[in-house]
């Protein structure tokens, strides 16, 4: 029904199944949760898909006990995704670092990977986004290509443009398109993978290999609003990049993406209109519609796992860290934790959506507040104030 039905129907038909007894002599592709939550993520409906993954977190494996572990580490990579994907990066990497160390299988190996790639690219942290990739990369070599794994490979995809190694993901890209092809290009399956061509095609700046991912997404337009509203989103991302920003299209195209649970892109749709633009006031209403909408998801999800026994004591502080972190407000301990990594004003602005003017600013009173009198000194100082926190 996911192939030749529209995506309610389909869904409804799916969802019957997660109260439903299950029969362990059959063999099934994957659990009922995380079926409906893969439809979900694919059919742009980031409330059902926290919803139905999070209770299966919570209620734990409903299989045999021999499977109940590997169904819980699935489910909670699946969870994992559906946070990364609406801007919960903290929440998102925590889901990750559950699994972390445990045996998975090569599925979830592959989902762990990517899901870790995403959440670096999208925090900025490019060395962790690269290390993340290749791993990925040794798994996928082990991995069939199959409907249930185009949302990593999308992911994986978009890295490697930014890599420039999108040539060691032709091969894997051409049997997916293929399999899509087979089954008659069902949108469901296919518009996420269409949406990460587009973005690899922007990244790559090669319009060219934009259009038809582009084209896909226009003729699936007519059957699927979340379709309609990449499609759009990646009209003006071209345009964005090309200097034309106008906060009329821009801004009902990010609050599409973010309605569709694409909070993460929106946000970064929003801060490229804000540094492509010479108008100051434009400027500031996209750097206003980026907080805005990345406040939206700012919040921590409520974490319903119990906390560990054995988790270890929080580390003792520093003396004096706790008295030199009180002295920075939220913004100025934003600003520090991401200059002690080395990134510049720029950078920095652009992960939080201000001016790399507006940095400079708080770089000048962090630097007052601590009585530094060097660059170095302050930077010294906050590697020990912030070291507790990283």
């Amino acid at each position: 029904m996911t192939l030749d039905q529209p995506y309610p129907v389909a869904l409804a038909r799916l969802s019957q199944a997660i109260g439903a007894e299950q029969d362990r002599s059959i063999v099934t592709p994957d659990t009922p949760a995380a079926l409906v939550t893969l439809a979900a993520l694919h059919g742009g409906d980031p409330v059902r898909a926290r919803s139905v993954i999070g209770r299966a977190v919570r209620e734990g494996g409903r299989a045999g006990a021999a499977d109940a572990i590997f169904v819980t580490h699935r489910h909670r990579l699946l969870l994992g995704w559906a946070l990364m994907q609406d801007g919960h990066l903290p929440a998102a990497g925590a889901a990750v670092a559950a699994v972390a160390g445990q045996q998975l299988h090569r599925r979830d190996a592959l989902w762990a990977a990517a899901l870790q790639t995403a959440i670096a690219r999208r925090g900025g942290d490019t060395g962790a986004m690269q290390q993340h990739w290749y791993s990925a990369m040794e798994v996928l070599a082990e991995c069939s290509t199959e409907v249930f794994a185009l949302l990593p490979l999308g992911e994986l995809w978009v890295a490697a443009a930014r890599m420039r190694q999108v040539d060691r993901l032709s091969h894997t890209l051409d049997e997916a398109f293929g399999l899509l092809r087979a089954l008659d290009d069902p949108g469901l399956w296919s518009v996420p993978l269409h949406w990460a061509g587009v973005h690899a095609g922007i990244l790559a700046n090669s319009p060219d290999d934009v259009a038809p991912h582009g084209q896909a997404l226009t003729a699936a337009a007519a059957h699927s609003s979340f379709a309609k509203a990449l499609a759009t989103a990646g009209r003006t991302w071209l345009r964005v990049l090309a200097g034309h920003v106008d906060v009329d299209e821009v801004a009902p195209a990010a609050r599409a993406l973010a309605q569709f649970g694409h909070t993460s892109d929106a946000t970064r749709l929003a801060g490229q209109a804000a540094l492509q633009t010479a108008d100051p006031r434009v400027s500031q209403a996209m750097l206003q519609l980026a907080r805005d909408l990345k406040q939206a998801v700012s919040a921590p999800e409520p974490s319903d796992e119990p906390v560990p026994a054995e988790r270890p004591a929080a580390p003792a502080q520093r003396p004096g860290a706790a008295r030199g972190a009180t002295r920075l407000s939220d913004r100025e301990r934003e600003v520090a934790e991401l200059l002690v990594q080395g990134l510049p004003y720029r950078d920095i602005g652009a992960q939080l959506f201000i001016s790399a003017k507006t940095v400079e600013h708080h770089v000048a009173r962090i630097r007052r507040r601590l009585g530094a009198e060097s660059r170095s000194e302050m930077l010294s100082m906050l590697r020990v104030m912030l070291a507790p926190a990283q």
